[in-house]
């Protein structure tokens, strides 16, 4: 009888043993990976501390492009991923894997010119150079450009917004360029510019406040075998999204952003950078919304369809 006793403890014990373990994963290294520009600066605090080797738990790798970062969701070699969310939405549809764990940010895009523009109307007859074609930036400006019916002399691409920086310094009259942050606030402050910002002009006419432009997403098998670690990064990011937009802590921040090499501007620039930049947090299915909002004005940019509610859940 004392034999049965011991055994069937034993058994319970190891069976607390193996649910106390669940999602646990002591050991396990996160591996994560970002593109440069506006996304990067969610986890700037966490960055800094793995630069820095006070943070071993995570492993941070950049992305240099779209076909990169395409590549990363369909090998699945990260396990978690700042992309735009139509690349992230257009892999989901194809085979589920990687889930939005949030959005983060969520419009960062500007029309500047050398001449005067005041309203969307000024863009009549005007030279328009757009970059990222068939991307989200594409997609908003050329929406905002139809909706209010603007005939303009002509629309042409560039290949990024360096470029696109690049030929708004050159450039003669006439012209209208489509400028991201951080970009921008450091045109704004070298050069004497019109601007005129998209994310209002797209609030004017859906009342929502910012469009679904990169997100957070997480391997699916990675989160069920490490729930916890990966709670705890999505918690820190959260932390690094607040404090980055905190003003009071810009000499901090930049002086990490400049560590990082990122960029090195100052902390005026900087200040209206991240401002204009629209860094937050928005939890999976409050997305939702704001993603069909955005891509059913061109579902092409999806793949064709919506992704379904288990997009939004971990």
């Amino acid at each position: 009888m004392k034999k049965k006793i011991y055994y069937f403890t034993t058994l319970f014990i190891i069976f607390i043993l193996f649910l106390s373990s669940c999602g646990k994963n002591d050991d396990k290294t996160l591996k994560i990976a970002t593109p440069t520009g506006a996304p990067s600066l969610a986890q700037l605090d966490i960055s800094y501390d793995v630069y820095k080797e006070k943070e071993k738990r995570f492993e941070i790798s950049i992305l240099s492009g779209p076909d990169e970062i395409k590549a990363s969701f369909l090998e699945g070699r990260y396990d978690l991923i700042y992309a735009p969310i139509n690349i992230g939405a257009q892999i989901y549809n194809a085979n589920k894997e990687y889930r939005l764990v949030s959005g983060i940010t969520f419009g960062n895009l500007y029309f500047v010119s050398k001449d005067k523009i005041e309203s969307i109307n000024d863009l009549t007859d005007k030279d328009i150079i757009l970059f990222g074609k068939n991307t989200i930036n594409d997609l908003i400006a050329s929406y905002i450009l139809t909706y209010n019916e603007i005939k303009t002399k002509s629309i042409n691409y560039v290949s990024d917004v360096q470029a696109s920086k690049a030929r708004l310094i050159e450039s003669n009259n006439n012209e209208v360029y489509l400028i991201a942050d951080p970009i921008k606030s450091v045109i704004e402050s070298t050069l004497d510019v019109s601007i005129l910002s998209i994310q209002d002009l797209f609030y004017d006419i859906k009342n929502i406040s910012g469009f679904a432009q990169a997100g957070l997403f997480v391997k699916h098998s990675s989160y069920v075998s490490n729930t916890n670690l990966i709670n705890e990064y999505i918690k820190l990011v959260k932390e690094s999204i607040n404090s980055l937009n905190n003003e009071e802590n810009i000499t901090k921040t930049n002086n990490m952003i400049k560590e990082l090499k990122y960029f090195n501007y100052s902390d005026e620039i900087m200040i209206d950078a991240i401002k204009g930049s629209n860094i937050r947090f928005v939890e999976g299915l409050n997305m939702k919304n704001i993603v069909e909002n955005t891509y059913n004005l061109n579902l092409k940019l999806l793949g064709g369809k919506l992704p379904d509610e288990d997009f939004y859940k971990l």
